[in-house]
Formats: C-alpha cells, structure tokens, sequence
C-alpha cells in the first residue's frame, strides 16, 4: 500500500495539539484519497477521547478561572448513580444563581467520576469572578476543594486527562455549558514524511525545527513518536504554546532556550 502522512492541528486557546499519522492507498492506484485504515482510526478515536477534554478547556478558561472538587460526606453519600446525576444537577443551578447574582458569565465543564472503592465525586472546571468560598458552600454535601486553574508548558493536559479517566457513569465524559467556544481544527496544514518525523525522534533538541515551522508557538515538551506494531506506520504528537500568553507567563524564559 501506498502511505503518506497527514497532519491535524487543533488550535485551542494559546495551545496548538498537532498530530501526524500515516493514510494509505492501495499500491498501483493512480486515482483516489488516501485514506486512514481502521488500525489508524482506531488510534485516532483514542487520542480524541483522551485529548477532547484538554481542548475544550485551553479553547475556554485560563488565568483567573477556577478547578472545584466536590466531595460527599460519609452520611451524605447517595443512594444511586441517578441521586448523584440529581445532587449534581441541584449544585449546578445553585451556581448559576450565583454568577447571575454577580453580573458575571458562568461558563463550566465537569466530570463526574467514581474513585477506585466506588465513592462518588466531581471535577470541574469553572469561569472565575466569583469567590471561591461562596462555591464551595454551596455543594453542601461534604467537602469541596478549590484553587485557581494553573498551566504550566503543557497547559492543563494532565489535569484533563486525569479527571475525565472514568468512564463509569456513562458514555459522556464531560458536561459543558452552552456557551463554549469550540476548538478550531485544521488538517495538512504542513507536510511531513516518514523520514522527517524519524529525523524528530532521533533529535536531542528539535525546538527550532518545529518553532520555524509553527510561527509563533514553542513547543512544549519533546514530541512523542510511536510506531504501529500493525501497520508500520509513524505517529506523532506534540503539544506548543505562544510564548507571550498571560496564562503560561511564568515559563516564557525556560521556552526561550528553543
């Protein structure tokens, strides 16, 4: 089979996620797409899944929002899944009350998840203007921890991926409001091939190759490449960030030795 690369950037915030994996088409045709196999959509539903909270958040919130962690008391524990969904639902309009009694938007995305003994508990992600204190009183259920949202180079991909790893209360990992701004994702913006992305994975230090290529951004950590034990092909992700965002301030000195 014939094989070329692709490219999907996903622009989210001051992030950019790129990833490059292999498409094929059948050896001797002259005419038709090259087209993912199922191996690669496969893989490509995976990092989606894995990777779809992330761009939600970074397209979203930043510098002064907030992460709540809401918990049950032990005499407050519910019943059933459907009493959790239903004391969520409760705090979610208290909130919202809230933020209207401020004059302040109120844009959200949560995850509600078991813990390994099968205690129910919530991660959220919320627009700040509103004081902490006054959002952890009104779970009034048990204990509800808060702290400013914090990115460091990778932005908040490991808080992403760590609240939405359960998958126990149903088919939907997250919940968001309405008025999200959807990340904006584009294809085959640059061309690679097999041999550039070997080039990337045998590198010590590919940061000037991949800031001349995405003008404006730096990347965050060392690329991760990967072979398909199926199908041979190469596949790479990477995550960059704009130097100058407010949200990643902190680390515009450590980015500038790329």
């Amino acid at each position: 089979m014939q094989c070329r690369y692709k490219e999907k950037i996903v622009y989210a915030g001051d992030m950019i996620f790129g990833y490059v994996y292999p498409v094929y088409r059948k050896a001797g045709a002259r005419r038709g797409k090259f087209r993912e196999t199922t191996e690669v959509q496969a893989k490509l539903n995976e990092i989606k899944s894995r990777d779809n909270l992330a761009w939600v958040i970074h397209a979203n919130f930043g510098k002064g929002d907030m992460v709540l962690h809401p918990t049950y008391s032990e005499e407050c524990l519910p019943e059933s899944s459907e009493q959790f969904e239903k004391d969520v639902k409760n705090y979610m309009r208290r909130i919202k009350r809230i933020y209207a009694r401020c004059g302040v938007e109120c844009k959200y995305v949560y995850v509600m998840e078991y813990s390994e003994s099968g205690r129910p508990h919530l991660h959220m992600v919320i627009s700040g203007g509103v004081g902490r204190e006054v959002l952890e009183e009104a779970w009034g259920l048990g204990r509800c921890n808060s702290d400013r949202l914090q990115f460091n180079e990778v932005g908040v991909v490991d808080l992403a991926r760590y609240i939405s790893k359960d998958r126990r209360c149903g088919k939907h990992r997250y919940v968001c409001s309405r008025n999200l701004k959807k990340p904006v994702e584009k294809t085959d913006v640059h061309q690679w091939s097999r041999k550039q992305i070997k080039e990337v994975e045998d590198s010590a230090n590919p940061h000037k190759r991949f800031a001349d290529t995405y003008n404006g951004y730096w990347l965050a950590e060392f690329p991760h490449v990967e072979k398909n034990g199926v199908n041979g092909g190469m596949y790479m992700s990477f995550v960059m960030y704009k130097p100058d965002s407010e949200n990643i301030v902190t680390y515009r000195k450590r980015g500038g030795r790329s």
